[in-house]
């Protein structure tokens, strides 16, 4: 059979893939260029503070660690607007080349996975470079793959959550990738996360260094948890999980602290073991409210063309909307409160004073969070004042909190540069088409 011929042949087919790949390979590198040189904006101050104390460094790269939340968005929303909408494609006169080799919501996901994948990289590259903590132990960089995995499955998620009805055109398909992501993301938050660091190899038994600590000091604070395990993420911290009972220390945590640190540390966590049993049920239905938030709205979307379930659904939306947000409000003051309470019992247990300040200090520096954030309202108070309200008074002079200009200048960057390379991304497709 020849290989020519008019619409379906051969020779057409594989230029009709070869370009596909060409835009996707360049959406890639587009998200990626643009997130680096936004972030490049935001991190200029942090890379000017090189030789100054940690908590300057740590308070001039925050404003890139902050933007880094924002890429997810700014950055491929812009750059795949045109490429991702049949119809705005169209409306510039033209249609896909590559409309007969493949449907266009397989086109469509394909594109969004590249620039997510060439965000991805870029943040954590950024990431690797900013964070001590990331490069503490071999074993975290296992653990920051396997929840790349995650968040690119999270984030090809949202936008056809958001815009699938449009996208896929058949109001059945879109619900049911909304109910199902929306289920996927409760799952985790309630303990799939878990599942899957032991799936994955990444949450394990604790070594007998950290049960050692951990008995002992139990039994000075009478709080026994269930189990205690280490995960390999890249942070140095440590948390509990009042609903089952666990205490979970995370590998670099172990590699900065010595035994007494790490006691009470842990002794911290153990008090939010022994919280009352109706803190461990608000943290639960916490947990649960942010997907009040997500999950009505675009399943609103999904139900436009049937009035009915699309009323009702409105209707139990707004009657709960003004309590949601009360409740919000109302958590985060408990939050904070526990964390003072978990606090003050860490301090009465440590065996030279100033031991739990130090800790605090020693993860905060590995992590390079600021020492002073200036939020009033947040869930933990600012370091500083946490170390003096455990009996130590830092030995330099109260930070000042990060200045959020860096961020911005970093966010105009990605928008202009998102938009920008969106229309190149459009010239390649036409000019290939």
């Amino acid at each position: 059979m020849p290989l020519v011929g008019p619409e379906g042949d051969a020779w057409s087919d594989l230029q009709a893939w070869a370009g596909l790949l060409v835009v996707a390979a360049t959406a890639y590198l587009a998200a990626r260029i643009v997130t680096g040189l936004g972030l490049a904006v935001a991190f200029a101050g942090w890379r000017r503070s090189e030789g100054s104390h940690w908590t300057e460094r740590a308070r001039r790269a925050w404003a890139g660690r902050q933007l880094a939340f924002c890429a997810w968005v700014v950055v491929p929303f812009p750059l795949l607007f045109f490429l991702v909408d049949p119809m705005s494609f169209a409306a510039l006169g033209r249609t896909w080349a590559f409309s007969r080799i493949v449907p266009a919501t397989a086109k469509d996901l394909l594109l969004i996975v590249a620039a997510y994948l060439g965000v991805m990289q870029s943040l954590f590259g950024w990431e690797r470079r900013v964070n001590p903590a990331a490069a503490l132990t071999p074993r975290t960089r296992r653990g920051t793959w396997t929840f790349r995995v995650v968040l690119l499955a999270l984030w090809t998620w949202i936008p056809y959550a958001l815009l699938g009805k449009f996208l896929i055109g058949r109001t059945e398909v879109h619900l049911a990738v909304v109910v199902v992501g929306v289920l996927a993301i409760a799952a985790y938050r309630l303990g799939g996360v878990f599942a899957l660091l032991r799936w994955t190899g990444l949450q394990r038994p604790a070594p007998d260094r950290l049960l050692a600590i951990v008995d002992e000091i139990a039994r000075r604070m009478d709080i026994r948890p269930r189990s205690v395990e280490v995960a390999a993420l890249a942070q140095a911290n440590a948390f509990a999980l009042p609903m089952t009972g666990q205490l979970i220390v995370m590998d670099p945590a172990l590699a900065v602290l010595d035994d007494d640190e790490l006691a009470v540390i842990c002794a911290h966590e153990l008090a939010h073991l022994g919280e009352p049993r109706w803190v461990a049920i608000a943290r639960l239905l916490y947990a649960l409210l942010g997907l009040f938030f997500i999950a009505p709205p675009l399943i609103l979307v999904s139900l436009a063309g049937w009035p009915d379930a699309f009323g009702a659904v409105f209707a139990v939306f707004l009657l709960l909307l003004i309590p949601g947000l009360i409740a919000i409000v109302l958590f985060q003051r408990l939050y904070r409160r526990m964390e003072v309470r978990a606090d003050a019992m860490a301090s009465a247990v440590e065996v030279r004073p100033g031991t739990y300040a130090r800790a605090l200090e020693k993860l905060y520096r590995a992590n390079a969070v600021p020492v002073v954030l200036g939020q009033k309202r947040g869930h933990y108070p600012d370091l500083y004042d946490r170390m003096i309200a455990s009996g130590l008074m830092p030995d330099y002079p109260r930070p000042s909190p990060p200045s959020g200009w860096w961020a911005i200048a970093g966010l105009v960057v990605m928008v202009i540069g998102s938009i920008a390379g969106g229309f190149g991304l459009v010239w390649m497709a036409r000019t290939i088409g």
